[in-house]
């Protein structure tokens, strides 16, 4: 059997791991890693190195198409890693005619709702504001079911919680709906028990995610303010009041990708910790970010958050919107530290029912399947979702 991840950019070291490709080669699984970030002008990140996988960069249409033609559809599953939209159109439509079996992966555990009237204004102004052509064919693109473009559904669409979202448009009647729960929800379990903590003392954990060096914002063609010396200084202020407030060190959780051997000293000299964000959070008193995946942490962990915005971010209404409907989730409301607040022992407070809901919604759903998310996924890519 051959799995094909079509990702839209590149392959990341973390997404390889995430979605356990040598899992599947070790499983007898032929992979190929497939990115369209050439053939969409995205900037060349890390290349991964497994002479077990062979990994495909398409700069041309034609050849992305002609590879797509030569498919035996009784022996490959498509993973999809990139939008139904309208450039990706005639992917979709290739898909469709040849019937290859094609799987979405729904693990987004971000709310995509503000229920604050407020909220929703401010961002609906702004994105009228914004609105060009090209935008304004995006939305009219999504108002026309798939099947008018020749486009049939996923055959299989593998969800973490019971909100989790991701291409809608392309779950249809025949869609078997295959309920698992997030990636983290793994490490989550093997971490939970273990004795040793990963801290001396008690502590706060800032989950570090560069909001103006974020890849996304820069995929997605948003205008990013610099204003990063602005941003730590803000930060930094915060953590000494965090400190002493609460007589406990903050110490850091870096972002996978960051890679600036002064982090620590632009910090505070903070101490800061990589690949360790689940341990860190499993023992710790409060948990300071932004928005992040990692939140699923705090959630099954049942740590208190705060969350932080600045000013340049409410001014991207992409992020605003983010931050303000993680917190609002989770009975929270953003503390932005560019203008004057007050730290006090409410912050150390958390809604446990507003947890298990959110749990419930974007994590993992009860009564679900306890097997390790990359179990679960070989088996589905096992059977397939139609009659060949």
């Amino acid at each position: 059997m051959k799995l094909i991840y079509i990702v839209e950019r590149f392959i990341s070291k973390r997404m390889y791991d995430s979605y356990f490709v040598d899992y599947f080669t070790q499983r007898g699984f032929t992979v190929e890693l497939w990115s369209l970030g050439a053939l969409q002008n995205f900037t060349l990140p890390e290349v991964i190195k497994n002479d077990r996988v062979e990994q495909m960069i398409f700069k041309t249409r034609r050849s992305l198409i002609s590879s797509l033609q030569q498919l035996d559809p009784k022996n490959t599953r498509i993973i999809a890693f990139f939008p139904y939209s309208l450039k990706n159109l005639f992917i979709y439509r290739l898909i469709s005619k040849k019937r290859i079996p094609y799987y979405l992966i729904a693990n987004d555990i971000h709310p995509r709702t503000v229920t604050a009237k407020q909220g929703q204004y401010k961002t609906f102004f702004r994105r009228l504001q914004k609105l060009n052509w090209m935008k304004i064919q995006t939305i009219l693109f999504n108002k026309i079911p798939p099947n008018v473009f020749g486009v049939r559904s996923a055959d299989k669409i593998v969800w973490g919680g019971k909100k989790s979202e991701l291409q809608l448009s392309l779950r249809g009647k025949t869609t078997q709906n295959v309920r698992s729960h997030v990636v983290d929800y793994d490490r989550y379990k093997a971490v939970k028990n273990q004795l040793e903590s990963a801290h001396t003392r008690p502590y706060i954990i800032f989950i570090e995610d560069d909001p103006f060096g974020s890849p996304d914002l820069f995929y997605h063609k948003i205008k990013v303010p610099s204003a990063r010396e602005k941003y730590y200084q803000a930060l930094s202020q915060l953590f000494d009041s965090l400190e002493k407030t609460f007589n406990m060190p903050v110490v850091i959780a870096l972002h996978p990708t960051q890679n600036d051997l002064n982090i620590s000293k632009i910090l505070g000299n903070r101490e800061c910790y990589k690949n360790k964000t689940a341990e860190l959070v499993k023992d710790c008193s409060l948990v300071v970010l932004f928005s992040s995946f990692s939140v699923a942490f705090a959630v099954l962990f049942e740590r208190p958050t705060l969350f932080l915005t600045v000013d340049e971010l409410e001014a991207i209404p992409e992020r605003a919107h983010d931050i303000q409907s993680m917190a609002q989730s989770l009975g929270k409301t953003p503390l932005n530290i560019d203008h004057p607040y007050s730290i006090n022992n409410d912050l150390l407070l958390f809604n446990r029912d507003l947890y298990a809901q959110y749990k419930e919604n974007f994590i993992k759903q009860a009564g679900t399947r306890e097997d390790s998310f990359q179990a679960i996924l070989a088996d589905e890519f096992l059977t397939s979702g139609q009659k060949l």
